[in-house]
């Protein structure tokens, strides 16, 4: 009897410490709270260059972030979850962003800069990487089910995981799951 209750509260402790925030497994990113919605990619895979559109309408593909960490937001001014994360965006912006490390965000608006630029500007959005998939051929292209979500991508251009739908990006656990792959985890794999 004595035995079996030990083995029970160590199950339990080792448990409550598995899902404690910050916490992973030795070969894993942190996954938990804000982001436990976040799908880690079992091998990272490479992203296409479909060419997507700047204000100016030049065209820009990921690998022009070659060489930095990159979250990719997929959004759209309609959206209300978008009104929300946009602001945890720019604040993980803002906490983390470097040359090493930035967010980008991408509008699937059918409408274009006509819509984008404005719904922007009016909310004071500050955000150096603001991009437009035009048809949605990004999207497409890497598989996101037109909805919103986003796409972490690591210094070498691969994918390393993503979320579907919203996060808050603000967070502590964010930050640690960012940090993870700013810290070279993945390489080799």
């Amino acid at each position: 009897m004595r035995r079996a209750g030990a083995s029970a509260l160590i199950a339990a402790v080792l448990a409550l410490t598995l899902a404690a925030p910050g916490v992973r497994a030795a070969d894993g990113p942190p996954i938990s709270g804000s982001v436990q919605n976040f799908d880690v990619r079992d091998e990272p895979i490479p992203m296409p260059q479909t060419p997507f559109q700047t204000a100016d309408n030049e065209e820009r593909t990921l690998a022009d972030f070659r060489g930095r960490v990159i979250l990719v937001n997929f959004w759209a001014t309609w959206c209300l979850e978008s009104w929300r994360e946009l602001p945890a965006l720019e604040r993980l912006q803002v906490e983390l962003g470097s040359d090493d490390f930035s967010v980008v965000i991408m509008s699937q608006n059918v409408e274009g800069w006509e819509k984008i630029k404005p719904f922007l500007e009016k909310r004071r959005f500050n955000f150096s990487e603001s991009y437009y998939d035009e048809g949605f051929k990004l999207g497409d292209a890497i598989d996101l089910p037109r909805q919103m979500g986003s796409i972490l991508i690591d210094e070498i251009g691969r994918e390393v995981g993503r979320l579907d739908g919203h996060a808050d990006w603000d967070t502590p656990e964010a930050a640690a799951l960012i940090q993870y792959y700013l810290d070279g985890a993945g390489h080799g794999t």
